[in-house]
């Protein structure tokens, strides 16, 4: 494959692990630095994954990350390149829509992309009122209707329309039916609950409430928790410490500094945020680190705005 078309490749590929659960105007600025860093296949699979999930900081999801780091490297030892959506689905993190959009928008395979943007669109063009379970069976309810509708002669035009579509213009609430391109063929325009389609099966969110210890030492270091290699989602990141990890058996005081709050898949976080001294002694999975040293480890979730939001006013043990 020429250098230029596996670089575009790269791109797309890098691009669509970023967008996977999280919105354009945030994967943007990320992109550029990545690219800017690792600007191909070869350069990503030398980097180390501490790096890269430092660079990821921000966008969630870690896996994705370790995933893509992963695809680099299988990639460079692999004596040709994946040349379909079939051979893309064969890395691990790359599901169908991520391998249709990187076959379709740059190696023209005529293979439909499937997001909750097309999801909608179909839905709604169709006015099909099917209650799904989740988005993995609404995405099956309309593989046939994304295979019908797909342009033979520019398949990956055709999805990056579908989806930019479904995200400025049949949007979820309020769309913008006038200005619809493929409004004189949408069968569910005039319908009153237009903004009820597609309709899902409601989600059960789980509400979850933690104390953290926002903790100093006497050096000035701040201790930290590193999550377990074992944990699925925030694997070996940092966060402040659970309160009953580095204080077991003590109750937390009264006032606390301030609540930060987060979402992640289905579930509703709420975490309370204290000040106090370190403890003389704390378990191993708790790390003293310089302040001078945090932008050198990766933090999980939003812990490293809420401790620069603390460090910020002095380390000051007053609420926020």
């Amino acid at each position: 494959m020429p250098w230029r078309e596996r670089r575009s490749v790269y791109a797309a590929v890098v691009s669509e692990f970023m967008l996977q659960q999280t919105q354009v105007a945030t994967v943007i600025p990320y992109f550029e630095r990545w690219v800017s860093r690792w600007p191909d296949f070869e350069a990503l699979a030398r980097a180390d994954e501490t790096q890269v999930l430092h660079a990821w900081e921000g966008l969630g999801y870690y896996s994705r990350a370790r995933n893509l780091h992963r695809l680099a490297c299988e990639i460079v030892k692999r004596p040709s390149f994946p040349q379909c959506a079939a051979d893309w689905q064969t890395f691990k993190g790359v599901g169908k829509y991520t391998a249709a959009a990187i076959a379709s928008i740059v190696q023209g395979e005529r293979v439909p992309v499937i997001d909750g943007n097309v999801i909608r669109i179909l839905a709604r063009v169709t006015a099909d009122k099917t209650v799904f379970k989740n988005t993995g069976t609404a995405i099956a309810h309309f593989a046939g209707t994304a295979e019908k509708f797909l342009s033979a002669k520019n398949p990956g035009v055709h999805n990056e329309a579908m989806m930019e579509l479904g995200a400025t213009v049949c949007t979820k609430l309020n769309p913008k039916c006038a200005s619809c391109p493929v409004a004189k063929f949408c069968k569910g325009r005039h319908l009153k609950e237009l903004e009820r389609l597609p309709r899902f099966v409601a989600k059960e969110i789980k509400k979850i409430e933690l104390q953290r210890a926002f903790a100093k030492t006497e050096n000035g270091e701040i201790l930290l928790e590193r999550t377990a290699g074992t944990s699925k989602r925030l694997r070996e990141l940092y966060e402040m410490p659970r309160w009953q990890t580095l204080f077991k058996g003590v109750p937390p005081p009264e006032k606390f500094l301030f609540k930060g709050k987060r979402a992640i898949a289905q579930e509703s976080i709420c975490e309370f945020i204290f000040a106090v001294p370190a403890p003389s002694k704390w378990p191993e999975t708790i790390v003293p680190v310089p302040v001078a040293d945090l932008d050198k480890i990766t933090f999980s979730g939003p812990h490293r705005r809420w401790i620069e939001r603390i460090l910020q006013r002095g380390g000051s043990t007053r609420p926020l």
